[in-house]
């Protein structure tokens, strides 16, 4: 029997629970800073204290943050529809602009934002509800903003929307309940205050209600769905963490949360690169690099699938300091039924065998170790009992929120690809 260790993604292990520093325990080494505290922890274990160069640089941090609290005010984006519409007011005084993502785009007149899907060319418009719908502006859907009530086909975007306050906005799940493992979104599910559907692809089993709702969908491989209002979001076809992860101001365009995006973002991006940085901070030593392992075997495709970079699972091992294996060929399986090829047995066994961590990203590692148990035996990773699968918080939630916890997904990485034995945190 392999040991199997389970990665936990809304728990991330303990660490997304810490509030202060007093919540870690620090482990012995070289410097490093919380990315909960805007100060310095003290010494433990023989841990060094922050430069004085980056304790500056928080504490000017702070005192802008404290210079913001007596500045003027700005007046916030409207929470519903207008009933005055007042010549040359702006009605979007707090406007999200893009800093990482690369695939949409938002320009804001007085009265009206204008957003686009790059990967798709797709554009709305959306205009302050209560205000004149513009026009002569090619696009492929025009909504009144903010959104009261919307479909999501994905659970990946239902963090999003928790994380803006906006779990109220939703009115139907596209998609079946039992993928999702939000309790909350479960409960509403529960209580019949958001529907769902079983097959949003088949027309007859659509209510007209359900069919004109604006909605929030993916496009991949040439399926779409027959809903006249789609609002087709493209965050999985980003190549780095964070720009997928802004993905929340492109959703909240849509019910005027700019601020709130904003300030989420800002907030998550400094955890994100403070674990980052924490990250060096911890190889500042003569170890080699961990190597890591990311594949795990398709009944369905008929081979074995491994990561190819560039992609987040790439990004985060090199930010945590880790080597992630990256074929040249992905082998010589080619699949119709999934489009792509996929390595044999023996070429996984070859490929992956002396690799220090195996990721295994899928839920189904006991019936691949009855099938091949004999084949992976003498693993590096298998031997050292460094095999993780992504079942730690429950069978869906790694699909629903790895999108929207990099920071916390990152800083979980660092503690599996580490070399010497793992720290103790507290778990809830």
């Amino acid at each position: 029997m392999i040991p199997l260790n389970h990665l936990s993604i809304g728990l991330s292990i303990g660490l997304s629970m810490a509030k202060s520093d007093d919540d870690i325990q620090w482990f012995p080494g070289p410097i490093r800073r919380s990315c909960f505290s805007p100060t310095p922890p003290s010494t433990k274990n023989g841990s060094q204290k922050i430069p004085t160069h980056i304790l500056i640089m928080k504490i000017s941090t702070i005192a802008l943050a404290v210079l913001g609290f007596i500045q003027p005010s700005v007046e916030a984006n409207e929470s519903g529809c207008v009933t005055t519409v007042e010549q040359g007011k702006d009605y979007f005084p707090i406007k999200s602009t893009v800093e990482n993502s690369e695939l949409w785009t938002v320009t804001y007149s007085d009265t009206y934002k204008i957003v686009t899907n790059l990967a798709l060319s797709e554009t709305y418009v959306l205009y302050q509800c209560g205000t004149e719908v513009p026009e002569d502006i090619p696009n492929n859907g025009t909504f009144s903003v903010p959104l009261e009530k919307l479909g999501l086909l994905s659970t990946t975007y239902i963090p999003f929307f928790e994380m803006l306050g906006a779990r109220d906005s939703i009115g139907t799940f596209l998609s079946p309940a039992a993928w999702v493992s939000s309790p909350c979104m479960l409960e509403l599910f529960d209580q019949g205050v958001i529907g769902e559907v079983e097959n949003v692809y088949n027309e007859t089993t659509l209510d007209a209600e359900t069919m004109v709702l604006p909605s929030f969908v993916y496009s991949y491989g040439g399926f779409s769905t027959p809903l006249s209002n789609e609002i087709i979001v493209s965050e999985f076809e980003e190549k780095s963490n964070l720009a997928v992860f802004e993905w929340i101001k492109f959703f909240a365009l849509f019910l005027n949360l700019e601020e709130e995006a904003n300030e989420i973002f800002a907030a998550t991006k400094s955890r994100f690169e403070c674990a980052t940085e924490n990250a060096g901070y911890l190889a500042c030593d003569d170890k080699p690099k961990p190597v890591v392992l990311w594949g795990h075997y398709s009944a369905y495709c008929g081979g074995w699938d491994v990561a190819t970079c560039p992609n987040y699972y790439c990004e985060f091992a090199s930010s945590c300091q880790a080597e992630i294996r990256n074929p040249e060929d992905r082998g010589s399986v080619v699949s119709e039924a999934c489009g792509a090829n996929y390595m044999t047995t023996e070429e996984f066994v070859a490929f992956g065998k002396d690799a220090d961590v195996w990721i295994y990203p899928n839920n189904d590692f006991d019936s691949t170790l009855s099938e091949f148990g004999d084949a992976i035996a003498d693993f590096v990773s298998v031997k050292n009992e460094k095999v993780f699968d992504n079942l730690g918080s429950g069978d869906n939630a790694w699909y629903e929120q790895r999108l929207a916890e990099p920071g916390k997904f990152r800083m979980t990485r660092r503690l599996v690809f580490r070399r010497d034995p793992p720290i103790a945190l507290p778990l809830p």
